[in-house]
């Protein structure tokens, strides 16, 4: 008892002077953190800059305390497996260009804190890891931190230091003379939010920082330096990161260290080069002795290697009978090198790794594909199954108004056994104006013909009891055709940024899948459609408000040996709403119609309400579709009235539960509606969420007389970021 009163009498006489300690928020304390989140409205206010070209020096030191297998299959980690040695060094020179964004979405100055983006160009790199790759390029864009944006790096992590994202911290604060520590950690945990602490001036200014946190599978220790007056204030001066990765049973660790505000320009010739000395004399901080170690060990093996490689030519040169005749004996040897070098640097590094790479002498274009054999690329939905996707993407830039860029879709559906591909081309001659020239081919899913309407209206005649929504597709006698469409358009923006117009042509071939029917019935087994269509989009506040498109579409019989047509009008809007704290509300609604049809060969197919083959598009790749809606109705009616709306949060429902809350990162919620001939109306729901590993939804859909189930979708998503 005597012990626990001394304890409280300790704790009575250090209250008052708790405030010199570590406090809660005062007023005080208040007014100093509504300045340090309010401190880049003061940059606005001192002489504009809008545009900062600095150079970065960045080096990195990466250990291998534990590795499998599995590790050719992480990205860039592919190298570190091909080279196995235990420790690699890396050094890098980069131009940064900070470009100041001073409007708000509105178009208008001075109403939001300033913000701005980093372009980064690498020049010099340095690396031990075989062929100078680099590795664990992710952890480059921890180096980064934007503390006054809603996300701290890209579009992840929120920030303890914007006023947005205040409701998910707790502060607290320790007095240090004219300097104050502002300690944050999060009310929850969640892998979007990180604790740690922010030293601060009286006027605002951050001076120095420490954060703590984890993102995909990066656990990250981020300590630096911000810049000492004016914009430079706003971006840090130098980073220090220590992190660790520990997934499918490989342990690594990586240290990394930036330095920014450099101003020692490097020739352009000599850009992307490995000048090992010009490295030297650029560097702004020294070695320690351990990466002096890791350095002197590379050095020292390549040299030795590059001496048996002239050692090697120089026999060549003076080879005798014998020595052939050894060689000869050594083919089996050189056969089996050979192979390992295909093996680990033709296939391995095209196949397992992402393909990035500069176009251009001065790098006026790009070139990304992704890995061709990579099992992240599975996506599962009730329509098509297990789906296999890749893509190649491009562009080339001209001059400032001009560039080219093509992409190219591939996907295999294994439960359809189809191969889908979307090939689009695009040259965009006017930037300003919006104006392009694009060409576009493509194979769709199967589509049924207009004779389906008449079977429904047969099948319920036949029992009038029956009702649409409980239709037995599959005992239906369904005419299936495959589509290959080619599309060619002309966009130009009449008012810019206001009302687009676009005009084109669009060739349809549909043939039937199985041609043995239709041929012993004397009908024809290939329909030929072409269109020329006029599309009106108009955007009432600009790029980043909504968007209403009107389109007109008519197939004409006899145009380029066309034998179908048709008439359909489509008017659509969509709208993407971000809000604070990186939520987000996407709206969709749309409706269509045909007003002339063809008896003998019609095929109802609309632009903007058909099945997505190959997901991916419209800000959320999921919202606009319905997934549980079966395929046929896409097709079987001659208009068709839809809406959709998705609602995306950070924190949503499942982050409040302990262990599983950590590791969402995105919740979103779905609901769709449709209006169709013989479906009236079909309403979907549906809830998804975003972890590490995977995106998952469950979905529900029904009719005021039908209960159609619940359906579940899913896609890898482990390693999307890196």
């Amino acid at each position: 008892m005597r012990f626990i009163r001394m304890i409280i009498i300790m704790s009575l006489l250090i209250l008052p002077f708790g405030s010199r300690i570590t406090r809660a928020e005062s007023t005080a304390d208040r007014q100093l953190l509504r300045m340090v989140m309010n401190y880049p409205r003061m940059i606005i206010n001192q002489p504009r800059q809008d545009t900062l070209v600095t150079y970065g020096y960045t080096k990195y030191r990466i250990e291998v305390e534990r590795r499998n297998f599995t590790l050719i299959g992480i990205p860039t980690l592919f190298y570190i497996a091909r080279d196995g040695r235990r420790e690699y060094f890396g050094e890098n020179y980069s131009q940064y260009q900070l470009i100041v964004d001073r409007r708000d979405k509105r178009g208008s100055r001075h109403r939001r804190p300033l913000s701005y983006r980093v372009d980064r160009r690498d020049i010099l790199n340095i690396s031990t890891i075989y062929h100078n790759h680099r590795s664990l390029t992710v952890v480059f864009d921890f180096l980064k931190p934007r503390f006054y944006e809603p996300t701290l790096f890209g579009d992840h992590i929120l920030s303890p230091i914007n006023k947005h994202n205040r409701r998910y911290y707790q502060y607290s604060f320790l007095s240090m003379g004219t300097t104050t520590m502002i300690r944050f950690k999060p009310r929850l945990k969640n892998t979007e939010l990180v604790e740690g602490w922010v030293m601060a001036e009286q006027d605002g200014r951050i001076t120095e920082f420490y954060v703590r946190g984890e993102y995909d599978m990066i656990a990250f220790g981020l300590k630096g330096t911000m810049g000492d007056h004016g914009f430079a204030s706003t971006f840090p001066a130098r980073c220090d990161i220590s992190a660790e990765i520990n997934v499918m049973g490989n342990k690594l660790q990586a240290y990394y260290t930036s330095v920014y505000n450099q101003q020692t320009p490097v020739a352009r010739e000599l850009w992307g080069s490995d000048n090992i000395p010009l490295m030297e004399s650029l560097r702004p901080i020294p070695l320690t002795p351990t990466e002096e170690h890791v350095v002197k060990d590379y050095l020292r093996i390549r040299s030795a290697n590059d001496s048996i490689a002239a050692a090697r030519a120089d026999s060549l040169q003076t080879v005798t009978a014998m020595e052939e005749h050894h060689q000869r004996k050594s083919f089996f040897h050189r056969l089996g090198k050979t192979a390992k070098y295909i093996f680990w640097d033709i296939l391995g590094d095209n196949m397992v790794n992402r393909i990035n790479t500069d176009l251009g002498s001065n790098r006026q274009g790009h070139l990304r594909i992704g890995p061709l054999l990579n099992p992240l690329y599975f996506e599962y939905s009730a329509h098509r199954g297990l789906v296999y996707k890749c893509d190649v993407n491009g562009n080339y830039t001209f001059s400032p108004q001009q560039k080219i860029e093509f992409r190219t879709r591939l996907g295999y559906a294994f439960k359809l056994h189809q191969f889908y591909f979307d090939i689009p081309l695009t040259y965009t001659f006017n930037k300003r104006r919006n104006g392009f020239i694009q060409i576009e081919i493509r194979n769709g899913n199967r589509i049924t013909n207009s004779r389906i309407l008449d079977e429904i209206k047969a099948q319920q005649a036949a029992n009038p009891t029956m009702r649409r929504d409980t239709i037995n597709w599959d005992a239906m006698s369904l005419d299936y055709f495959k589509d290959m469409e080619w599309k060619t358009a002309v966009n130009y923006d009449i008012i810019p940024d206001r009302l687009g117009l676009q005009a084109g042509l669009i060739t349809h071939r549909r043939s039937a899948v199985h041609p043995e029917g239709f041929l012993q019935a004397g009908k024809e087994t290939v329909y030929h459609s072409t269109a020329p269509f006029l599309q009106l989009s108009y955007r009432p506040v600009g790029q980043e408000g909504p968007v209403i498109t009107a389109q007109w579409e008519r197939g004409m019989r006899g145009l380029f040996g066309a034998n179908t047509r048709y008439e359909k009008m489509e008017a659509d809007l969509q709208y993407f709403l971000p809000m604070i704290c990186t939520r987000s509300l996407s709206l969709r609604f749309g409706s269509g119609i045909y007003t002339n049809r063809d008896d003998h060969a019609y095929f109802l197919d609309y632009s903007n309400f058909q099945l997505d083959f190959l997901p991916g598009g419209w800000q959320d790749r999921w919202t606009g579709d319905f997934e549980l809606l079966n395929s046929n109705w896409y097709n079987a009616s001659k208009y068709y009235i839809r809406a959709n709306a998705t609602y995306e949060s950070p924190l949503m429902f499942l982050t409040f539960i302990p262990k599983l809350g950590q590791i969402i990162e995105r919740e979103r919620l779905y609901a769709s509606s449709l209006c169709v001939a013989g479906l009236n109306p079909y309403v979907e729901l549906g809830y998804g969420c975003t972890t590490r590993a995977v995106s998952i939804g469950i979905f529900t859909g029904f009719t005021f007389h039908k209960f159609n189930g619940v359906g579940m979708k899913f896609s890898f998503e482990l390693f999307n970021n890196w």
